[in-house]
């Protein structure tokens, strides 16, 4: 019995708790891939084409709006631009080499510097990242994530940035990231705070307690001496 309620209490989680029901990558027209040699020796390859993450999340769009906001801390990335339920983003986030752990050169493209090294992962990048997030009815919304990128030598005499492609893959993990937080939310809003792992709140565990007969410690002792200690009987805890 107790199995079959945790089993319908996943399911009743896994339909309600804000599980994504498509997420969609598109990519954006640029201009024509062209090779291009700086002064200092460095080889860029430009496509500037842009990708488009989009996911349908089963939450209203202030809780998606809410897990968005989150997402962006927990990758380092600061939130500058905000628009509650609406926008959230940093159009000119600046890092150099490495993202929530992972190298630049993972998602982006910048070329590669005379020494052949992804120019993502030596320059100082700044980062365009926007996630806006559109309400369709009040428990689902849509969110859709977008990423451009330039970068620049560091201490070079050259003050032209170099513009990056993004990959697609930094949207894509905003949009996982932002799927299970919003699904978490939902796990929250459907589990009573007081909640026990048994399923049952303090009040409910009180009240089985007092149903419960209370056993006398000595039972199993009284039962050893009334077989008269024989060695075949075993001493049964109380």
């Amino acid at each position: 019995m107790r199995l079959l309620k945790a089993l319908a209490a996943a399911l009743i989680a896994s339909s309600c708790a804000g599980a994504t029901t498509n997420t969609t990558r598109t990519e954006a027209p640029g201009a024509p891939t062209r090779e291009v040699y700086t002064g200092d020796g460095a080889h860029v390859t430009l496509a500037p084409s842009t990708y488009t993450v989009e996911t349908d999340l089963g939450a209203s769009a202030e809780d998606a709006w809410t897990a968005a906001v989150a997402t962006y801390e927990e990758l380092g990335i600061e939130v500058t631009y905000s628009r509650p339920g609406e926008e959230v983003g940093n159009r000119q986030f600046r890092v150099r080499r490495r993202l929530a752990g992972d190298r630049l050169s993972k998602y982006l493209r910048c070329g590669v510097d005379a020494t052949g090294r992804p120019m993502a992962d030596s320059y100082v990048v700044t980062l365009n990242v926007v996630s806006e997030v559109t309400g369709v009815t009040d428990l689902q919304s849509r969110m859709g994530t977008t990423v451009s990128a330039t970068a620049l030598k560091p201490g070079g005499t050259s003050t032209a940035p170099v513009v990056c492609a993004s990959k697609g893959l930094l949207e894509e993990r905003i949009a996982e990231l932002v799927v299970g937080r919003v699904r978490q939310q939902g796990a929250g809003k459907l589990r009573p705070a007081s909640a026990s792992r048994s399923g049952l709140t303090e009040p409910a565990r009180n009240a089985r307690r007092a149903a419960s007969p209370t056993r006398p410690a000595t039972r199993g002792f009284e039962r050893w001496i009334a077989s008269g200690g024989r060695p075949g009987w075993i001493r049964l805890p109380s």
